[in-house]
């Protein structure tokens, strides 16, 4: 009999215990999703002020290829797909909230890579701060493809640092993998960030062996979307390649430094280019070039096959002499540094953005939705984002000194490594952007403020990973 009470007793002793394990880890999943929702509603703010997801000249060529199935050449068709199907032809407000729900994730796990006592909760602050002081909402925001540019770095630094878990690994390979697939300018990012990564990762002996098969994996993934890229446009009838039309944006860059003009004139007429007949008024304006109808990039057959092989041919041409691969090197330098420092929102406001184009093609793929993006502040012109602007050069600035100054400190154990390494991809990053959108394409506000948030972001990673050394404990639930 008493051996009964005695098993009695330690069954419910058990299943009290039990029952305190699952309630504990219950708090902590709803923990977990209360911090994601607050993350995501910050990232959402500057397009629910606007009452409608911004968009850019540029939604309107995503939206249109997807939803006729046609790439087009100057633009992937990937991200246009992936958001129409997440806004379920319908919906554009589901892909502003699938967007930010990525950025929150990803700070979430970032925040635990680097070793902060309570990741939910810095990653909610952190996205509570980085929406109200710089342009990460803006990016959140947009029905554009940017989203994936801090979504890919943030994914690099996971995947090339010690701490991510099997489960944020495999999303974060996912993620670069369609960001590389869904923009341009990601794969040339992604290979300078995997090759910096790579000449760090070989300069100790000590572990070379694991984190050069990090850089490997994470190579790995830009190389799997650049494949899956150009397998979609092999599928869908574009042939088998990634972008077609990259050549025309060259010789645009080209057009602007004054770089085309030249070889033009030492080329003309001997190269048999039909540009030839028109070098007198080619502009020194890559938009002027590449956009306006009256440009000469339209005598020659615009975005058609035989306009971009003339840019194709041209473009080979400035590199095949020393003086003009000098003139390349010298302009990219010059525009990287440029865009380095340009990251201003008037772009967001402009009349490009919300202008006709923008305005048919959204009538064609959510027209039940035409008049709520008529109503927006952006579409009316009164989206005012000048204090946010302001704020961001500020956040910015502090963000890179402080940053600095924690780089700078020795850290004292492994976790102070980690968020040093991942504070690192990070800055790389975010001067990889530059330099190559510096150099392929003219400097603009848009390119660079993308990315401008990670460099606060940074600095918060590290200050993170010295509160968690300190031991104290933050007010908020644990989070799993």
């Amino acid at each position: 009999m008493g051996e009964a009470v005695l098993a009695a007793a330690a069954g419910a002793e058990r299943a009290r215990r039990a029952g305190a394990a699952l309630g504990r880890r219950a708090a902590g999943a709803a923990a977990a999703a209360a911090g994601l929702a607050l993350a995501a509603a910050a990232l959402s703010a500057v397009a629910l002020h606007n009452g409608f997801p911004l968009v850019y000249s540029d939604t309107g060529t995503y939206l249109e290829s997807a939803r006729v199935l046609q790439p087009n050449p100057d633009r992937p068709i990937v991200y246009g797909l992936v958001a129409r199907a997440v806004a379920l032809g319908r919906w554009p407000w589901l892909v502003v909230a699938a967007q930010a729900l990525l950025l929150a994730a990803l700070l979430r796990a970032a925040f635990r890579a680097a070793g902060a006592p309570r990741p939910g909760a810095w990653a909610a602050l952190a996205a509570l701060g980085l929406a109200a002081l710089t342009s990460a909402g803006v990016t959140a925001g947009h029905l554009l493809p940017d989203v994936l540019a801090p979504g890919a770095l943030l994914s690099l630094a996971l995947l090339l640092g010690e701490r991510a878990g099997p489960a944020a690994r495999a999303g974060a390979w996912g993620v670069v993998a369609l960001a590389v697939a869904s923009h341009a300018s990601l794969l040339p990012i992604g290979a300078l960030v995997c090759a910096g990564a790579l000449a760090v990762s070989l300069r100790r002996a000590p572990g070379r062996l694991a984190r050069a098969g990090r850089v490997a994996v994470a190579a790995l993934a830009v190389a799997a979307g650049a494949a899956g890229l150009a397998a979609l446009n092999h599928h869908l009838g574009a042939g088998l390649t990634l972008v077609p039309a990259s050549p025309v944006f060259l010789a645009g860059r080209m057009a602007e430094t004054g770089l085309l003009h030249e070889v033009l004139a030492a080329r003309c007429p001997q190269a048999g280019w039909r540009l030839c007949r028109w070098r007198a008024r080619v502009p020194h304006d890559i938009d002027r070039f590449v956009w306006r109808p009256d440009s000469p990039f339209y005598r020659i057959g615009g975005f058609s096959p035989a306009g971009i092989a003339e840019c194709r041919s041209i473009v080979r041409a400035s590199l095949s002499e020393p003086r003009w691969l000098a003139r390349h090197a010298a302009d990219a330098v010059r525009g990287g540094a440029e865009q380095l420092v340009r990251f201003d929102l008037r772009w967001v406001d402009s009349a490009e953005a919300a202008g006709g184009w923008s305005h048919e093609m959204l009538a064609r793929s959510f027209p039940a939705q035409l008049a709520a993006y008529d109503a927006g502040r952006q579409r009316r012109g009164t989206l005012d984002l000048g204090g946010l602007e302001r704020a961001e050069r500020a956040s910015v600035g502090l963000g890179a000194l402080a940053a600095a100054a924690l780089l700078l400190r020795r850290p004292r154990d492994r976790r102070g490594a980690d968020a040093r390494a991942l504070a690192a991809v990070l800055l790389a990053g975010v001067v990889a952007n530059a330099a190559v959108c510096g150099a392929l394409s003219s400097p603009n506000g848009r390119y660079q403020s993308r990315v401008a948030f990670l460099v606060p972001l940074a600095a918060l990673l590290l200050a993170a990973a010295r509160a968690g050394r300190s031991g104290e404990e933050a007010p908020w639930p644990r989070t799993p």
